[in-house]
């Protein structure tokens, strides 16, 4: 019921949209009519020219969201579980976390170059943030009493990260990479217009410059399905990895 009532609430705004463009009501150099989007997206797709930045969003977003999660569990793991990380990494994490991925973007072109991994650096380190703080948090919350069952069955550090320790945080990892992925995505195509090397972000700051106003509209359209799209994926991965947790509670 609430997919249809979302559905339909789509089908009215683009109805509106429609009715004020073609009453003239809204410029078609600022707005462009849906048919006119519509006629855009079918002619990128059919020309060929639309998949080569689509596939380069996808992996720029892939790539650097992959390796903002990797490393995020990782720095969490460290600060959340041992007190040297805690002491000597925390607070260079600390500084670092209000800095504003947009800005680093400039110091990521100075010194990387306009290419690929200048765009995945600038979405590592954005995205890396609630991944990293979801593990600290979710390591450093395990059950007490958890812990005492690892040492009383002399389980090696090993075998507690592995049993006790990342069951515990894994939930509170997984809703930091559902965070991420949006913050990822953003910062694709912001990094992609700022490169200008390819991707939805280059197709977006070309149709601008140009004045094709149905082709910037229709890339803001495949920018909102890619976030739609990778969101369910995520959602979809977290229920199955976290579906003992369902189990557990019918006990």
């Amino acid at each position: 019921m609430k997919l249809l009532a979302g559905l339909a609430f789509i089908v009215a705004l683009t109805a509106l949209a429609e009715l004020l463009c073609d009453a003239h009501v809204l410029s078609p150099a600022i707005v462009a009519a849906p048919h006119d989007v519509w006629a855009a997206l079918v002619a990128g797709f059919a020309g060929g020219e639309l998949w080569a930045p689509i596939r380069a969003t996808i992996f720029h977003l892939a790539v650097g969201w992959s390796a903002a999660v990797l490393a995020g569990v990782a720095l969490g793991t460290l600060v959340g579980l041992t007190s040297a990380g805690r002491a000597y990494v925390a607070p260079t994490l600390e500084f670092l976390r209000p800095l504003p991925a947009s800005a680093i973007a400039p110091v990521g072109l100075l010194l990387i170059g306009r290419n690929d991994a200048m765009i995945v650096a600038v979405i590592v380190f954005g995205a890396i943030w609630p991944v990293l703080l979801g593990a600290i948090h979710g390591f450093a919350e395990v059950e007490p009493r958890l812990r005492e069952v690892s040492r009383t069955l002399h389980l090696s550090r090993a075998q507690t990260l592995w049993t006790i320790s990342i069951p515990s945080a894994l939930p509170d990892i997984i809703a930091g990479a559902r965070v991420s992925i949006a913050i990822a995505l953003i910062l694709a195509v912001v990094a992609e217009i700022l490169a200008s090397t390819g991707g939805l972000g280059d197709w977006l700051n070309l149709a601008e410059r140009s004045y094709r106003t149905p082709d910037l509209y229709a890339g803001v359209l495949l920018v909102g399905v890619l976030g739609v799209v990778t969101n369910v994926v995520v959602q979809r991965v977290e229920a199955y990895l976290l579906r003992w947790k369902e189990s557990a509670a019918w006990r």
